[in-house]
């Protein structure tokens, strides 16, 4: 049996449906442009890992903004057969930013090392207060 860091993506919220089915809403890709005197933003963050079978295990996740560790959780994860088990991970702060970065997603399974997660990053770019 095969287990595997899946991908990960960043959202607004995360919704479940009565059929147990989550929604997602505002799932961010490619650049962020916020203004350099912004509050922060609150990110909600999805993980997956997937394998070939039934699995069973321990995962840590960390969040990086350049180098700089923003948030980091550990986790089981229990798969009860071949396919992918979904992670929602609580509101994340992110900023107020003072110059452009990107966010690093990695994951470990089962202590095997460190896997930048399979995601299209997020760049924040900022820009200066329009004068008014």
């Amino acid at each position: 049996m095969t287990v595997r860091v899946g991908s990960a993506f960043f959202c607004d919220d995360v919704r479940i449906e009565k059929s147990e089915k989550n929604i997602y809403v505002g799932v961010y890709t490619g650049t962020m442009i916020m203004q350099n005197n912004e509050e922060a933003v609150f990110l909600r963050l999805v993980t997956t890992v997937m394998s070939d079978g039934a699995a069973r295990g321990n995962f840590e996740v960390r969040v990086r903004i350049d180098d700089k560790e923003i948030a980091s959780a550990e986790n089981t994860y229990e798969i009860r057969q071949r396919g992918i088990g979904h992670f929602i991970f609580p509101p994340l702060q992110v900023g107020p930013l003072e110059r452009e970065c990107a966010l690093i997603v990695e994951m470990q399974l089962d202590g095997r090392g460190w896997e930048e997660a399979n995601y299209t990053s997020i760049t924040f770019a900022t820009m200066q207060s329009p004068v008014h």
